[in-house]
């Protein structure tokens, strides 16, 4: 089903940097302004100056055209060059969760962009226009794909078994800002591009991450096609994708918890109060909640997860109070009749429908009540809560349920799923301009 190829990438030069540490950065959607502008800082030729661009005033030309103008430069001074045989990208990463080590393995390669009623490439999220008329803007000005999207693949681990006949020769090995370290390595043997090219023609590919990238791929590669035909070697009918088999041990989703300000603390207590119309609610006997206490309720909500239960935090008399909610069967059994079961099954939903919607009475769907709504992965952040804040403990998304959604033809709620670690932008690259040609 899928049509995936190899590619000559586009790479920071080895001989003219020093430090690659310097020059990549994590995906543009997960950053600040201000963060972004750090990265910006650390080197002239780091990628978000390509990514996420700034326009130049000094010589009237706006961030689009700004990124067009430095990528044509560093091209020519070979600071960015191609490989000259089309390859197979190995990405691994090593990293660490809870005091336990993973390793994931992704294979960077070029799939063809179908539309989206094809169901070879399924989605998972809804996405947004403001998002993708920004991304192709910048892919019609600098014809280059920057950074991967994340697609996962049912694939019982043969792709790796092919890997391994092969020599693969080491690109890069930088840690980053985490402390996560990874390695990008290139296999230029053409026969283990054909070997994964006929594995994956049997196999659909689901949308991990990257959502509004695959749009932009699919809005542009549209474009081009009624400018200058459809012929299957034209490299804007293809895209840059991180392929991940969802049996790999390092595959792993965090949970992003959610954090509500409400505008007083009798509010709180009053969604508190609410809450026993729809769920089973139980106080944690946690004298102190701190790394441990956290812990141990993240162990019992895990040990309740068929229950569909989230914990919830919030504070009183200065000190913070757990509970464990189960939603009551009745409850589930109404909510099945107007909602698919495998979306009423997720913890986001039920937070969504019951807890955001009839309990507190925000609609999401609205700017400024979406705006009383933070996410994080991180859970120390209940350690600072005020008395106006609710914090919702989630358990993590597992990947067989974002499959089972996307088979439905359904998307989940906003912010269901973070797969950990986030790839790097900027390790490899692929140019799509109107002369640019796929090794088919």
């Amino acid at each position: 089903m899928a049509k995936v190829y190899p590619f000559c990438g586009l790479r920071y030069n080895n001989q003219k940097i020093q430090n690659i540490q310097e020059l990549i950065a994590p995906p543009y959607d997960v950053v600040t302004k201000s963060i972004r502008d750090k990265f910006l800082l650390a080197s002239p030729y780091n990628i978000f100056h390509l990514e996420l661009p700034k326009e130049d005033k000094k010589n009237n030309r706006n961030k689009y055209e700004h990124a067009s103008v430095l990528l044509k430069q560093w091209r020519k001074e070979s600071i960015i060059i191609r490989d000259p045989l089309p390859c197979i990208y190995v990405y691994n990463i090593e990293f660490k969760v809870d005091n336990k080590y993973y390793t994931r393995q992704g294979i960077v390669a070029l799939v063809r962009v179908e539309p989206w009623e094809t169901r070879i490439i399924r989605p998972h999220e809804k996405t947004f226009n403001k998002v993708t008329n920004d991304r192709l803007c910048l892919l019609e000005h600098t014809k280059t794909q920057f950074s991967q999207v994340f697609l996962l693949y049912k694939g019982n681990k043969k792709a790796g078994e092919i890997l391994k006949d092969y020599s693969a020769t080491l690109l890069y090995e930088l840690k980053d800002y985490l402390g996560n370290t990874h390695r990008l390595s290139s296999i230029s043997d053409i026969e283990c591009a054909k070997r994964l090219h006929n594995l994956f023609k049997d196999l659909p590919m689901y949308i991990a991450d990257g959502h509004h990238r695959y749009t932009t791929a699919l809005n542009f590669s549209q474009k081009m096609k009624k400018i200058l035909g459809d012929e299957p070697w034209r490299a804007y009918n293809y895209l840059m994708v991180y392929m991940v088999d969802v049996d790999d041990p390092g595959l792993l989703v965090l949970p992003t918890h959610r954090i509500v300000s409400l505008s007083n603390h009798d509010n709180v207590l009053n969604v508190i109060a609410k809450s026993k119309l729809f769920f089973d609610t139980k106080i944690q006997e946690v004298s102190n909640i701190d790394q441990i206490g956290i812990t141990r309720i993240k162990e019992s909500l895990n040990s309740l997860r068929a229950n569909t239960s989230f914990a919830v935090f919030y504070k009183e008399h200065d000190k913070i109070v757990s509970e464990i909610w189960t939603l009551k069967d009745s409850v589930f059994e109404e909510l099945i009749s107007t909602i698919p079961k495998p979306l009423a099954q997720l913890d986001v939903t039920i937070l969504n429908e019951i807890v955001f919607s009839k309990i507190i009475q925000l609609d999401i769907e609205k700017e400024h009540d979406l705006s009383k709504i933070s996410f994080t992965p991180d859970d120390n952040k209940l350690l600072t809560i005020s008395d106006t804040q609710l914090f919702f403990m989630l358990n993590a998304t597992k990947p067989e349920e974002v499959l089972r959604v996307s088979d439905e033809g359904l998307v989940m709620p906003h912010k269901s799923t973070f797969f950990y670690p986030k790839i790097l932008t900027g390790l490899v690259m692929n140019s799509v301009s109107e002369n640019d040609k796929v090794y088919l």
